[in-house]
């Protein structure tokens, strides 16, 4: 079976400073050509790696712009949801968004976490781990979806997850594949982190990050990147083939990312860091993390799992009145 694999296309209409081009006709353009990729390729099936959307409630104009150009593939379309596809980090809020509404209208299919298992010249099998407050903290058990059973020829895990190859940031959860015990998976497809990695091996388990398709910062990383998807070919009895394809349509970084914002976004940079080493010396930067800090004092007060679950419902619930009202 053959698989193409994108991520982080952060669909909207209103441009961002960053760019200098129409976000609404690049991204168009982009999936066109995804599209033609697909029918190229001949694959069996598209898989989107979360933030489809860039915010959980963007307009009923662009998502009619966008549904029209997903369902004119050649094929099924499965997706996980990312962290901008949801309200308030909250995978439960899904029903109320945009990226729910094409799955109950069949555009596209969400993929449970547990799986689910396509059948072809071999058996695979689809899990799902979506964006969710707490994915690259504690156990991390989101990672370890299991085959469902031991029929399946190849297990593919979509996570949307700061999943990296080195150590980031420490004020960011993040999760080192290096630090992860083995996986029941065959091939881990990353998403979330926009810059990438270089597609790795380890553990008997394919790491693949082809970056995001919309680039939305002025970093030097994403001016010199060029915005790619992934073919994954997967024969039983053969080693696996990742090819990555780079996109024909996306433009060079500086020809559509600012470098005048650039330097106003390092500026902004450099003051933030120094605001948060000053925050540092005083409390723990975490704690102003309004789910962090619940998570935190339920665990101090022994609070049953339920109250938790309702807490954060209710914390969703105001951040979609927050954005309705923005």
């Amino acid at each position: 079976m053959k698989f193409l694999f994108l991520t982080d296309t952060h669909i909207r209409t209103n441009s961002m400073r960053s760019r200098m081009d129409s976000i609404a006709d690049t991204l168009e353009t982009k999936l066109k050509e995804v599209n033609f990729l697909a029918k190229k390729y001949a694959v069996d099936a598209v898989l989107h790696g979360g933030d489809l959307f860039d915010r959980p409630d963007v307009t009923v104009m662009t998502v009619s712009r966008f549904a029209k150009i997903l369902s004119e593939l050649s094929c099924p379309l499965y997706a996980v949801a990312g962290n901008h596809d949801i309200y308030a980090h909250n995978p439960k809020t899904l029903p109320r968004t945009m990226l729910g509404l094409l799955d109950a209208l069949g555009v596209l299919q969400l993929i449970p976490e547990e799986g689910i298992v396509l059948h072809g010249d071999c058996q695979v099998q689809l899990s799902a781990a979506p964006f969710r407050y707490d994915i690259d903290r504690g156990e991390r058990e989101a990672y370890y979806v299991k085959r469902q059973n031991e029929s399946i020829d190849y297990h593919i895990l979509m996570v949307h997850g700061m999943l990296l190859k080195k150590p980031f940031i420490a004020d960011i959860s993040h999760t080192v594949i290096a630090d992860l015990d083995e996986l029941d998976a065959d091939v881990v497809l990353a998403g979330h982190y926009h810059n990438g990695f270089e597609t790795t091996f380890e553990k008997n388990t394919w790491f693949i990050n082809p970056g995001s398709l919309l680039r939305t910062s002025n970093s030097t990383m994403d001016m010199e990147r060029t915005p790619q998807v992934v073919i994954l070919t997967l024969e039983k009895g053969k080693e696996i083939n990742i090819e990555l394809v780079p996109l024909v349509s996306a433009q060079k970084g500086d020809l559509v990312l600012s470098r005048e914002v650039a330097k106003d976004n390092e500026l902004r940079r450099e003051n933030l860091e120094r605001f948060k080493q000053l925050i540092r010396e005083q409390v723990e930067l975490e704690r102003y993390d309004i789910l962090n800090v619940l998570q935190e004092l339920s665990k101090k007060e022994q609070v049953e799992q339920d109250v938790v679950d309702e807490a954060l419902a209710r914390l969703a619930d105001l951040k979609e009145t927050q954005d309705e009202e923005d």
